[in-house]
């Protein structure tokens, strides 16, 4: 029976001290992280959804003043936060593989209150992927509270993202980037017509129903965003201009000017300069989210100016 008894006491004190011993340690790594404040790459995470969740924290966390946000898919995330990193009127809460509603459900519940929120209207309206708990879990303000004076709780603060970036920065040298520098790479013929294939394929489905389910709660959150007075805009990005004619960017169209009318809401019209390169008929180059990103901004200053 002693020696039963020792067991189960030595287990016991080895579970507690355990714990004790994490607490030790996240606390000391967190306490690093506030004294070194070590600069991450927040576009080189492992994997996008990844990534997608280290972009919510970071508007969360660092970005929720910004006056600009960008609510969209993976389509505007083709304007990638390292392109606009050192404007700080500006962040780019866009995820892959999800609607502008996602972005719209983060900004709502994170309780900030940007002056102004740049939804994306297209092809994401089609996708089907739903983070909504994803969303619940980053904005519970348990979680907030233990993240905020915890960082080595959040996702940019993982071990393997601080080595990638150090790596990065100090082994192979990557350099910051400079749009003026940027030049226009054209898609492989090939890989392209597969991704463009792909979309006209997608508008043959005619999924309409979810156009309107999307749509309307997006307005729902719209409404109540009005009310802590952020303005809202819409803007569309450069496609293929077989794609811009299909019938379910049509729809879309069709759809979202039903549920937010030109007369009642400001549409930023697609540049009608040519040049714009996508890589599969919707998402941009690099070259060309560069280039997107400026006429963008200087629409929305215009815009804010005018009061219009």
């Amino acid at each position: 029976m002693k020696m039963l008894s020792f067991i189960s006491n030595f287990k016991n004190n080895l579970i507690v001290l355990s714990f004790f011993s994490l607490c030790i340690l996240v606390m000391a790594y967190s306490g690093i992280i506030f004294i070194t404040n070590p600069k991450i790459d927040i576009t080189q995470a492992p994997n996008p959804y990844l990534e997608n969740t280290i972009i919510a924290e970071e508007y969360i966390f660092e970005k929720k003043d910004a006056p600009v946000v960008i609510a969209g898919s993976s389509i505007s995330k083709t304007m990638l936060n390292e392109i606009i990193i050192d404007d700080i009127n500006y962040w780019n809460l866009s995820f892959t593989a999800s609607t502008p509603l996602q972005s719209l459900n983060l900004i709502s519940k994170s309780n900030s209150n940007p002056e102004i929120i740049l939804i994306e209207i297209g092809w994401g309206i089609l996708n089907i992927a739903d983070n909504k708990k994803e969303i619940d879990t980053l904005t519970d303000p348990r979680l907030y509270a233990m993240k905020r004076f915890l960082p080595a709780f959040r996702k940019k603060y993982q071990p393997v993202n601080i080595i990638n970036s150090y790596a990065n920065r100090y082994i192979f040298k990557y350099r910051e980037i400079d749009k003026s520098q940027v030049k226009e790479i054209k898609p492989e013929p090939k890989a392209y017509k597969v991704g463009l294939n792909g979309y006209l394929r997608l508008s043959e489905n005619r999924p309409y129903d979810q156009i309107d389910s999307v749509l309307r709660e997006m307005r729902r959150i719209i409404v109540d965003l009005e009310k802590r007075n952020i303005r809202v805009l819409f803007f569309e990005t450069p496609m293929d201009k077989h794609l811009a004619e299909a019938d379910a960017i049509l729809r879309i169209k069709q759809k979202a000017l039903f549920y937010f009318p030109a007369g009642k809401y400001t549409w930023i019209s697609p540049p009608s300069e040519p040049g714009y390169v996508t890589t599969d008929g919707v998402h941009l180059t690099f070259a060309s989210a560069c280039k997107f990103y400026d006429y963008l901004r200087r629409e929305t200053e215009l815009l804010a100016q005018s009061k219009i």
